[in-house]
């Protein structure tokens, strides 16, 4: 990873501006929506994933969402429910919701105390490849229960069985 390594006017804690300068080393897509959130657009093995990042000074809380667009055959709905109550269950990196309404699946992460990680550049930098990561890992499970005939317990095995990535 290139340096990451920049000033911050009057020392103070910026995450969205250190967020900033990942998406720029990674030529990620990203806007600046306001001072404490951000928008990426990030390339994965299966999706275009949109990233959406809140920081809460207030709480020193910082919320990340990974949303996909994901249609699921109406008759494959009760599969699919189990088959993400299967993924939350065994992810313990974060939740996956889905919003039948919208199409659309998300998943979820918090972090806390991130103004006290002195290595903050580096674990947020991890962490969000690491959520695009999972979202790829589950993705194609989450495809063949929501179209296909095949049992949340077997697609399931897509996930942890398979090797992602090129030799």
């Amino acid at each position: 990873m290139k340096d990451l390594d920049f000033s911050l006017s009057n020392n103070k804690f910026k995450p969205i501006e250190i967020i900033e300068k990942i998406s720029e080393s990674n030529n990620w897509n990203y806007q600046r929506v306001l001072n404490n959130k951000i928008n990426i657009v990030a390339q994965g093995v299966w999706h275009n994933y949109s990233l959406e990042i809140n920081y809460s000074e207030k709480n020193d809380i910082l919320d990340l969402y990974c949303f996909f667009d994901l249609s699921i055959c109406i008759k494959k709905q009760l599969n699919f429910l189990k088959l993400l109550n299967i993924v939350n269950r065994e992810n313990l990196n974060g939740t996956f919701i889905y919003f039948f309404e919208t199409n659309i699946l998300i998943f979820k992460k918090k972090l806390s105390e991130i103004s006290d990680n002195d290595n903050f550049k580096r674990d947020i930098s991890d962490t969000i490849n690491k959520i695009i990561f999972i979202c790829d890992r589950f993705y194609p499970a989450f495809q063949i229960v929501s179209w296909t005939n095949e049992l949340p317990e077997n697609a399931i095995n897509l996930a942890f069985d398979s090797t992602m990535g090129s030799a």
